[in-house]
């Protein structure tokens, strides 16, 4: 990155954004699914997947430290069913590594650095189109629970993320 664009601490103790300089950010980053349904003639796609981010360098080139809320592992897995006529299922585990952070809980000034534990979070998706016409439209029921097991979790301290939560909705296309 040239000019990198990060927060910054001001003298008076508000925040604002500044120009780092020079960022690097290398690593290796792997993707793999397959539909297993393919392997037996199942009617249905049955795909496992993963994707996978490894990350070598994630540093300030000024100050050699390394940046801040850049996790050097993160990594998703899970499965994705679907009929391939109106009804997909897709439950996802995805696992964000150690990071440093700012520690907004701190009353000191410049706020401290610390480092956030990794964490797991599960989702779970699914949509059914019950009606489909070439007039009318097609009509697709929708639902999520995104973090399926309330995990306790933050990408940034003092900031949690929300526990469990549902989504529903009804989409018309036409």
């Amino acid at each position: 990155f040239k000019d990198k664009i990060v927060s910054a601490d001001l003298t008076d103790g508000s925040r604002s954004w500044e120009n780092l300089g020079d960022a690097t950010i290398s690593g290796l980053e792997a993707d793999l699914g397959y539909d297993v349904g393919q392997w037996f003639d199942w009617a249905w796609e049955v795909r496992p997947y993963a994707n996978l981010t490894l990350l070598s360098k994630y540093k300030d080139n000024t100050t050699d430290t390394n940046l801040l809320y850049v996790s050097g592992t993160t990594y998703a897995t899970g499965l994705v069913t679907g009929n391939g006529d109106g009804i997909f299922c897709r439950l996802n585990f995805a696992y964000t590594g150690k990071q440093d952070v700012n520690d907004w809980e701190s009353e000191t000034y410049p706020t401290p650095i610390v480092t956030m534990d990794s964490f797991v979070v599960a989702d779970l998706s699914a949509s059914w189109r019950f009606y489909n016409d070439d007039t009318l439209g097609a009509f697709t029921l929708r639902g999520n629970i995104e973090n399926l097991f309330d995990k306790e979790y933050a990408y940034v301290k003092g900031y949690p993320m929300p526990g469990r939560y549902f989504f529903a909705g009804l989409r018309w296309e036409y």
